[in-house]
């Protein structure tokens, strides 16, 4: 996950369904952005559905709404947003960045495990990015729980 991504359609899907499945804060969930820095590439500009409102109203008003008024007209595209604005109500946040060092992941993900401990539901928002031969990769997500 980049903070450029932030508020783009695939956000809104994923924290509707979030939302769902947690029953709106009934299950204490705990949000593993897998953050990596912000780059150049134009990834992230699926918006266009924040212009016409109306039609994603009927599945989550309070979600299209908070999501539309942070981008739309805060312009603010920062996945502290979902914290600040409880999008996924209860919810607790792993906020650190992941580095590609293997040592660093693994400290990375034992942090995760130990602030995860005792919740509900354990959600990865994994990055895949292009490496330098323009070949998807993507982010480890398994470790032993």
């Amino acid at each position: 996950m980049k903070n450029q991504y932030f508020g783009d359609v695939n956000d809104y899907r994923k924290y509707g369904l979030l939302r769902a499945i947690t029953g709106h804060g009934t299950l204490s969930s705990m949000i593993c952005w897998m953050l990596n820095e912000d780059d150049d590439r134009p990834d992230g500009g699926k918006l266009s559905y924040l212009l016409k409102p109306d039609t994603w109203r009927g599945y989550d008003k309070e979600l299209i709404d908070t999501i539309r008024e942070a981008v739309v007209v805060e312009g603010e595209r920062n996945v502290r947003v979902a914290k600040e604005k409880d999008i996924i109500p209860g919810a607790d946040y792993f906020e650190t960045l992941l580095n590609d060092e293997k040592i660093e992941r693994n400290e990375y993900f034992a942090q995760f495990l130990k602030e995860a401990h005792g919740k509900d539901l354990y959600f990865f928002d994994p990055e895949n990015v292009l490496d330098s031969n323009h070949q998807i990769k993507y982010s480890s997500i398994i470790h032993p729980l």
